[in-house]
């Protein structure tokens, strides 16, 4: 079996690498965003943001992100989900993106993990966008990675909103441990997960459909 998830790695790196598919793009000369909203997030005052996106919006008891038990091999006991809110960063913060690097985007939200018992944000697709441009305010701890992950006898790319708390079925395929300043585009619709979430983890997330305004930045 470890040969074999080893043999999917491989070869999803190849097909990554030869531009047929890809995972993450980190992005090149954008700038930073203003120190204001940094300092901002990094209080953890949720109330200087506002409120929860629409996507984050569901029917009482029916978000499948709360309360999450993750099921991983190996491990005799299951483990709890970091919880990771997101909260509006409002038309100021809009203005500046689209003065500085461009408009085609959806929502503009500030992610803030809540520092709790488990070390992982399950895998997951994103519930409504096709790709996802982040800036690493702070970036949960030295070993945290980003892991993307492919579920056995399902397509790579996924319908939105899927969450997997079973860890059995699942190949990784790529993964990135990134830092903060750093600017980065994930393709959503695969399955991905932060790994090794050792403290608080802050990124400014910007839903997006269409790519072509930010090519000039990979």
């Amino acid at each position: 079996m470890k040969f074999y998830n080893l043999v999917q790695q491989w070869f999803w790196y190849f097909i990554r690498n030869k531009n047929t598919i890809w995972t993450y793009k980190i992005l090149k000369n954008c700038p930073t965003p203003p120190q204001k909203f940094i300092d901002m997030a990094q209080t953890g005052d949720r109330s200087l943001f506002g409120p929860e996106p629409e996507s984050a919006n569901y029917e009482p008891g029916k978000n499948p992100r709360l309360n999450r038990m993750l099921v991983k091999p190996g491990k005799a006991v299951t483990e709890p989900s970091v919880r990771n809110p997101r909260y509006e960063l409002g038309p100021e913060f809009n203005n500046w993106l689209q003065k500085n690097m461009f408009s085609g985007f959806d929502e503009t939200v500030v992610s803030i993990s809540h520092k709790g018992d488990g070390r992982s944000f399950g895998p997951h697709t994103d519930r409504w966008r096709r790709y996802v441009l982040m800036y690493i305010v702070d970036s949960g701890g030295h070993n945290a990675k980003t892991t993307f992950w492919k579920e056995k006898y399902y397509p790579l790319i996924r319908d939105g909103g899927i969450t997997i708390n079973d860890y059995t079925n699942l190949v990784e395929i790529d993964s990135i441990v990134l830092k903060a300043g750093q600017w980065v585009i994930l393709q959503s619709r695969i399955l991905h997960s932060v790994e090794h979430i050792d403290n608080v983890r802050i990124a400014f997330q910007i839903g997006i459909n269409d790519l072509s305004e930010l090519e000039r930045f990979f």
